[in-house]
């Protein structure tokens, strides 16, 4: 969810695509991965969930994270838990803003990232070098 959440707020259609298959395998339902778009203010989140969503959109929001949300993150999650959440959204963020950037398309028959609530632009770019 926390990668998902992160290439639905920066338009990392690859990183998304290529997240979806991976998020089944960990539970989530196809109402859930498609939910993800709607952040964690949508209806349906459990309290773990929705802090997990949360620190995402404050991550790249705010460049950090609340105390009210550290605080909730901390009653589930030990440090290294902790520390692995931050480096977590800061590794996928500049992981798809490189993708993005250098154009890298999603190969065909990958789930389709989610447009009518899309919150980042696509990259256009055709290949790197152009």
């Amino acid at each position: 969810m926390l990668i998902m959440r992160t290439a639905f707020l920066i338009g990392a259609e690859y990183e998304w695509a290529h997240h979806v298959e991976r998020a089944r395998k960990a539970g989530l339902t196809d109402g859930e991965i498609s939910r993800i778009a709607a952040g964690p203010d949508a209806g349906g989140w459990s309290e773990e969930s929705r802090v997990v969503l949360r620190v995402a959109d404050e991550l790249r929001r705010e460049a950090f994270i609340s105390n009210s949300t550290w605080s909730v993150l901390a009653k589930r999650y030990d440090t290294k838990q902790l520390i692995e959440i931050v480096f977590t959204v800061g590794g996928y963020t500049m992981t798809g803003l490189a993708i993005n950037s250098f154009g890298i398309q999603t190969e065909p028959g990958y789930p389709a990232f989610p447009r009518s609530k899309q919150k980042g632009a696509p990259s256009h770019r055709a290949s790197v070098g152009e």
